[in-house]
C-alpha cells in the first residue's frame, strides 16, 4: 500500500478493514469512537482505544457529552444501551429515564458528526 495516499482514518489499514467488512471493526462517527462488534451479545461491542494496526492513540469517545448536550440544551434523553431517545422536559420523576414519551425526531446534527464538529470537540 502506498504511503501517499490520504487516510481517513488513522492508517490505511484501517481505512481498507472499516471499508471491507472482513473484521468486525467499526466506526461510529455521531460518538466518534471505534470498536468490535461482538457476536455474543445484542449489539454488543467492545471498545478499542488505538489503532491495532498503527498503534495510533483514538481520541476519546463524546457519547458521554452527546448524552450531556441533548438534555441540557434540547431536554432529550438518550439511553445508549436501548439506542432510544425520550423527551424529559414535562417530566418531574427524579428518574427521567422512564419516560414513556419516546422522541423519533432528534435535532438533524445529532445524526452524525455535525453536532461535535460544529461545537469543535
Amino acid at each position: 500500500m502506498s504511503q501517499n495516499k490520504k487516510t481517513m482514518h488513522c492508517c490505511e489499514l484501517m481505512d481498507y478493514y472499516l471499508n471491507e467488512k472482513k473484521v468486525l471493526i467499526f466506526y461510529n462517527p455521531i460518538f466518534r469512537e471505534y470498536f468490535i462488534s461482538l457476536r455474543s451479545y445484542k449489539k454488543g461491542k467492545q471498545s478499542i482505544y488505538s489503532c491495532p494496526w498503527c498503534s495510533q492513540k483514538f481520541p476519546p469517545s463524546l457519547i458521554q457529552e452527546y448524552i450531556k448536550i441533548l438534555s441540557e440544551e434540547y431536554e432529550i434523553f438518550f439511553d445508549h444501551y436501548l439506542g432510544k431517545y425520550f423527551d424529559i422536559s414535562s417530566n418531574d420523576n427524579e428518574f427521567f429515564f422512564y419516560s414513556p414519551a419516546e422522541i423519533k425526531n432528534i435535532p438533524e446534527e445529532f445524526k452524525s458528526d455535525t453536532w461535535w464538529k460544529k461545537r469543535e470537540l
